[in-house]
């Protein structure tokens, strides 16, 4: 499935004006088009693609239909770089994920420790049961990726990226639901 994101990606940043799952399916190919429909409606739900009921732009098409198509801008501190981005663009993301992530779990945490890692403090929460097991675990996730990026100063590909942006936007959830 991750070759078949990749190739839905590749064909999508070539096609600014999007197409249809049917289109799409045609051009990547991506078979069967359930397939591209599967994968174009998860992405749409992480903000990595746009799907909007329109006229399909492709010759030969131009039926009403959803239209699939990369955001045409991604901006602020919670939102990912495109695919493929840059180690400085990489850094800057994640360094400010984690600010935001500490700043969450100081809310959270009442009494945190002066200058504790950011991993021992997630991990003390999950402990104590003032963080939940899934979102600390997807916490630490995107953790040991910056360790990756700021120290190890490996570019993350691709499906790292969609995985950082899929798990930032449930993060985002939850911690939404903190002030409600």
């Amino acid at each position: 499935m991750a070759q078949n994101l990749e190739r839905i990606m590749q064909v999508l940043g070539v096609h600014p004006d999007g197409m249809c799952d049917d289109c799409l399916s045609r051009i990547s190919p991506v078979t069967p088009r359930q397939t591209v429909y599967a994968i174009c409606s998860a992405q749409s739900r992480t903000g990595a693609i746009s799907r909007d009921k329109r006229e399909c732009p492709q010759d030969g098409c131009h039926k009403t239909k959803l239209v699939n198509a990369l955001p045409a801008h991604r901006s602020g501190p919670t939102s990912a770089p495109d695919p493929g981005g840059t180690l400085k663009e990489q850094t800057d993301v994640l360094s400010n994920y984690l600010h935001e992530m500490t700043q969450t779990l100081r809310r959270v945490d009442n009494v945190a420790p002066f200058r504790e890692p950011f991993a021992a403090c997630v991990t003390r929460l999950r402990r104590a049961e003032l963080l939940p097991k899934k979102i600390a675990a997807m916490m630490l996730t995107i953790n040991a990726m910056r360790v990756e990026v700021v120290k190890d100063r490996i570019v993350l590909g691709t499906d790292e990226w969609l995985a950082v942006q899929a798990i930032w936007t449930v993060l985002e959830r939850w911690k939404r639901s903190l002030s409600n």
